[in-house]
């Protein structure tokens, strides 16, 4: 009111234009003691003490790619199959990793692929392989990546399903069962799908839940359910794959020069340290927690609770009951409501992958142009080589 203590409210847009970052309990940061506890037992490892730039080069290592492999076939007078190596960045886009030309999609070629992607990035620790059910695929797995988990599309899986019992419950039953974080309501609903359709349920359990569930996968699945990301570049090659080889391959470098250039500027452009698919993630989430109550233990466990249940959250460990915040390296619902309860800061609590910083680093690398042909200095040992035409079929 005019030259009055009191105002009034006269509307209200419930929609935020604050990002998830601004929501750190009452807006406060973290002071230099606080950053200190939590970052203090990264600096020093085994008594030497490590520069900002190995940390940045370091924390990557400790979360495990998931990738995602498919085969596509080539549309020309010159038939083939082009393979594709791809995961997904902290913003949620495609990020290729490997492409190679083979004669046929068999236990032979996927071999040959497989150890050329070996040859590039080894195998990292806790690293996953996801494809569709190409028993070519599963041979070269046990050849080239036998201690790597190889897991399996369940969008290919699902459409099995559909095919051979043209079941819409026995469907949707495989949909929430694989979606699930924990064992227990994973096991529930399978119960229900013995109830429902006992053979089924009998070839998930052959193939074996560790290969398609996210409740008893070895290691993070994260959101990669599918090998989607791959299929996705194979779409947008779609027209590509009728040309011959060499402008096929050119093709490619040209779109990899545009999507690293494109996205690098885009990075560059940021003003959040989280990337705007986590801020999105966080943000729906945190909503979501704003219904639960909270109940502390001590400085790092707290009791959630919503209308259904409570959850417990440990914040040292970075834990919930619930298993979305040890899966996903994102707080859940769950954990966020205990950080804005002891006004602990949300990003602190976020994996570096979904980071602004790690975006820059996996798209700091420049694609090349390779020039025409006139410029080209070719060292003797490969000009003098003499390469024959492949077999091919028309």
């Amino acid at each position: 009111m005019d030259e009055g203590e009191y105002w009034q409210i006269r509307k209200i847009d419930k929609e935020h234009s604050c990002t998830i970052e601004g929501f750190q309990g009452q807006f406060r940061q973290a002071n230099s003691s606080v950053i200190g506890e939590l970052v203090s037992p990264k600096l020093r490892v085994n008594g030497t003490a490590l520069k900002p730039k190995d940390i940045m080069i370091e924390m990557p290592l400790h979360y495990g790619p998931v990738i995602a492999i498919d085969g596509t076939h080539l549309k020309g007078r010159f038939y083939g199959i082009l393979f594709v190596a791809a995961c997904s960045d902290g913003n949620e886009q495609v990020y290729p990793l490997a492409f190679g030309i083979g004669h046929k999609e068999n236990r032979e070629s996927w071999t040959w692929f497989l150890r050329r992607v070996r040859k590039c990035i080894d195998c990292p620790t806790d690293c996953m392989f996801i494809s569709d059910q190409h028993k070519g695929i599963k041979k070269a797995m046990g050849i080239v990546y036998p201690d790597a988990p190889h897991s399996l599309c369940v969008f290919h899986l699902t459409m099995n399903l559909k095919n051979t019992f043209k079941r819409e419950d026995v469907t949707g039953i495989f949909k929430r069962a694989y979606q699930i974080y924990r064992e227990s309501e994973f096991n529930e609903e399978m119960s229900e799908l013995i109830r429902v359709h006992p053979n089924a349920y009998n070839d998930l359990m052959t193939i074996g839940t560790v290969r398609w569930s996210r409740a008893y996968s070895p290691v993070r699945r994260y959101f990669m359910m599918t090998s989607n990301i791959a299929e996705c570049i194979n779409s947008c090659l779609r027209h590509a794959r009728q040309f011959p080889v060499t402008v096929l391959i050119k093709y490619i470098r040209d779109m990899m020069q545009k999507w690293f250039h494109d996205r690098r500027t885009f990075t560059d452009s940021l003003h959040t340290q989280l990337t705007p698919w986590a801020i999105k993630y966080l943000t729906e989430h945190n909503e979501e927690s704003t219904f639960y109550t909270v109940c502390p233990i001590d400085w790092n466990e707290f009791e959630v609770k919503d209308v259904a249940k409570g959850r417990l959250v440990n914040l040292l460990d970075m834990t919930c009951k619930c298993r979305e915040f040890e899966i996903d390296l994102l707080p859940c619902a769950h954990a966020l409501a205990a950080l804005r309860a002891c006004k602990r800061p949300f990003i602190d609590f976020c994996s570096h992958y979904y980071k602004k910083l790690s975006l820059v680093e996996a798209y700091a690398g420049v694609i090349q142009p390779v020039g025409h042909m006139s410029d080209w200095e070719i060292p003797d040992e490969i000009g003098s080589l003499v390469v024959h035409p492949p077999d091919w079929m028309s």
